[in-house]
């Protein structure tokens, strides 16, 4: 009996979207461990089958086909040279790639006709109520539906303002909606069922509701640009009615109307319970001088100062300093804030405090004499911020592009032809910033693509990105409506994933490389070849071997989630995963077990995840020393700190500690009598203490205040003048 397996595989594909719904999340955790393991087992066993059947190419159909192939390919490049800095990130980069070139083979063989293609479509619309009622939740109910979001392991943020999902970031959350709205259009566009086309309209205006709540204005952008220019073609070829089209304008005059009226409204900013209340004020300038004129009204029972304002300037280098504070109890009247602002500010915090569950109410504000809305009364203000913020003083302008300066420092100084594999940004990203951030991406794809997978990465995906470009102008030649709305769809992924991080997200590169496998599954252009079936065959292999790697890392994330077995068994069954290194070293450290054997996995670790805990591996590595540690003991670390430096230039703490851990160690040798590696340990604490000093001197590129960074400057210069001391005595 010949097994059907394109039916098979049609379920297969369809369970994945719906899998793919519901586990979302930026990390890698057992349920997209368990969905990888499910795509690329799935895909070695249809291609085995496949072969059997005698079907031909299989992989290669077309010249996109290549490209996508070797854009794959340059996912392993760094593990193969060993240029990766993360063996850990490298290793989850293949396997996710992988598991998202498994799930385009499977779409570019099986969804081949339009019956499929519509029950596809509907099965994403269907499916992707799960994360619209999960943002709800989070938005409006904080979290109702806890405990699905435990049993699916969402990682849980704290609640805000913007509708995030369990995408757990509001841009990509934003981009997936947009795409869905497209999808639901082609599903529309396809039915002749009035009540069907109702509901689909229905659903695309719930979409385009809940992108609003998303608050990301980029995707808005995009969007208002894709809706205007619809319908500009549907005006100009006579595709939209005189009635609709009034109808849409009286909407945007009557929107535009209400918007303007209803800035003009303020009302009360109250706070009568312990939550701090905070009020951004981002129309500010450096070096100006300010009146903050507050209208206040607050009653307490108590005589003490209950109450406190703060004025808290915020830098453009993310640090905060409190430059006016006034505490009080009852008070009914005006009281007037008088500042000048820094050079490098960004925006003002007024931050409230109410100790007691009392009621404090600012009336009004006036800003230099000027009224300034403290809060609206008729209209929501996250609607408003997507207005007020399309600017290029808005955070999040500037601080992509320190992002990208950063990321082209590292392409430059690290990542050369093959890249340094997953996780690079990550790693590598505090050694060439210019004041301290935090971010585990670095906000643009192709940037991300050049760091990961270097200079080869980046020109096959620009070489994908171009043919599918020509296929799109094929697409418009022939009018295909469904292939011209799924282009719309390929575009607003690829634009704003020049910006953003949107295909860190597993769901993302799925729907990416399927909308690729739709707009060009016609084309039949390259003939079986003996170099197409081999590189079947090494595809088969190539599957199998990714399968058995996701099955492993299923596997360890199951057995440490069951907590029935030791840090060192999760270890074996995955050792590229540094997390089991890592919590391998701290258990064995918090329970006081030191040995030999701890000796080799901190060494193993630190050399495979240098960048990962330093401090805390050289602490531990130092305490697990036996009290007769030889000179080899010694080298290893030196070695160690000559080779990889401070990973966050500008973490004062960080700097601090590490050259206590080195002081205490060179301490250590030079009562052995090993004077000359202690030489060499001082000798790179006052190398270090070059650069080092700038960053105490540039105090406001870090998180302390100029009084603190005072204290902690006096005790670093004490240890770097001990070793300079020691240094001229010998």
């Amino acid at each position: 009996m010949k097994i059907n397996i394109d039916k098979i595989g049609f379920i297969v594909i369809l369970t994945i979207v719906v899998l793919s719904n519901i586990f979302i999340g930026t990390n890698i955790v057992e349920p997209v461990w368990f969905l990888q393991s499910f795509i690329t087992i799935f895909t070695a066993i249809y291609m085995v089958i496949k072969k059997n059947h005698k079907q031909k190419n299989i992989i290669i159909k077309n010249k996109i086909d290549i490209i996508v192939l070797f854009f794959i390919t340059s996912t392993f490049l760094p593990f193969a040279f060993k240029n990766y800095i993360s063996l850990d990130g490298t290793v989850d980069a293949i396997l996710k790639y992988f598991s998202v070139y498994g799930f385009y083979i499977l779409v570019r063989n099986i969804i081949n006709n339009n019956k499929r293609k519509k029950i596809l479509f509907n099965t994403f619309l269907l499916s992707s109520f799960i994360p619209i009622i999960f943002g709800y939740d989070i938005l409006l109910f904080n979290y109702k539906l806890n405990k699905i979001y435990q049993i699916i392991k969402t990682p849980q943020l704290d609640t805000s303002d913007r509708m995030i999902s369990t995408f757990t970031y509001a841009n990509t959350f934003a981009v997936y909606l947009s795409v869905m709205c497209l999808f639901a259009f082609i599903s529309a566009k396809n039915t002749n069922i009035k009540k069907f086309k109702i509901l689909y309209y229905l659903y695309i205006l719930i979409i385009l509701i809940t992108i609003v709540l998303t608050q990301s204005k980029a995707v808005i952008a995009i969007d208002v640009v894709v809706f205007l220019t619809y319908t500009i073609y549907n005006i100009k070829n006579h595709k939209i009615s005189k009635k609709w089209l009034i109808v849409g304008i009286v909407l945007i005059i009557a929107f535009a109307l209400y918007y303007f009226i209803a800035v003009q409204y303020d009302k009360p900013l109250i706070n009568d319970n312990t939550i701090e209340s905070n009020k951004v004020i981002r129309e500010i300038e450096p070096n100006k001088e300010y009146e903050f004129e507050f209208n206040i009204t607050s009653k307490t029972e108590f005589k003490f100062d209950e109450f406190e304002i703060d004025i808290v300037e915020v830098s453009r280098y993310l640090t905060e300093d409190i430059i006016y504070t006034w505490k009080f109890s009852d008070f009914d009247g005006v009281k007037t804030i008088s500042f000048k602002t820094s050079d490098t500010v960004d925006h003002i915090i007024v931050r409230i405090t109410n100790k007691y569950k009392n009621k404090i109410s600012i009336n009004e504000l006036k800003i230099n004499g000027e009224k300034y809305i403290i809060k609206y009364k008729y209209i929501p203000e996250q609607i408003v911020r997507i207005f007020m913020t399309f600017n290029s003083r808005n955070s999040s302008v500037w601080q992509r592009g320190d992002y990208y300066k950063d990321s082209l420092k590292i392409i430059t100084n690290y990542s050369g032809f093959i890249g340094s594999g997953g996780s690079a940004w990550k790693s590598y990203y505090g050694l060439v910033q210019d004041y301290l951030y935090y971010s585990k991406e670095c906000h643009s794809y192709i940037f991300d693509v050049a760091i990961s997978f270097g200079a080869f990465g980046l020109v096959t995906y620009f070489i994908l990105i171009s043919l599918v470009c020509i296929e799109i102008k094929k697409i418009h030649i022939n009018k295909d409506y469904e292939k011209v709305v799924l282009t719309v769809a390929f575009l607003i992924m690829f634009l704003h994933s020049l910006m953003d991080f949107d295909f860190s997200i597993f769901i993302m590169q799925i729907v990416f490389f399927m909308i690729i496998a739709l707009i060009i599954d016609d084309e039949r252009d390259i003939k079986e070849s003996k170099c197409s079936q081999i590189i079947d065959i090494l595809m088969i292999i190539a599957f199998v071997m990714v399968s058995i790697f996701n099955m492993l890392g299923t596997i360890a994330n199951i057995v440490e989630n069951n907590k029935k077995q030791s840090y060192a068994e999760c270890h074996n069954i995955a050792p590229w995963i540094s997390y089991y290194h890592y919590n391998k070293i701290s258990y064995n450290y918090r329970n006081h077990i030191y040995n030999e054997e701890n000796i080799a996995d901190i060494k193993n670790y630190i050399e495979k995840e240098p960048f990962m805990y330093q401090n805390e591996l050289y602490k531990i590595y130092i305490k697990n020393l036996p009290e007769t540690f030889c000179a080899t003991d010694i080298k290893y670390l030196i070695d160690i700190w000559e080779k990889y430096p401070n990973k966050y230039r500008y973490n004062i703490d960080m700097i601090i500690d590490r050259a206590n851990i080195m002081l205490e160690l060179a301490e250590k040798a030079k009562k052995m009598e090993y004077h000359e590696l202690s030489n060499n340990i001082y000798q790179i604490i006052v190398k270090e203490a070059d650069e080092n000093l700038d960053r105490f001197v540039e105090y406001k590129k870090t998180e302390e205040t100029k009084t603190m960074i005072s204290f902690k400057y006096e005790s670093y210069i004490s240890n770097v003048e001990k070793a300079m001391n020691i240094l001229k005595q010998e």
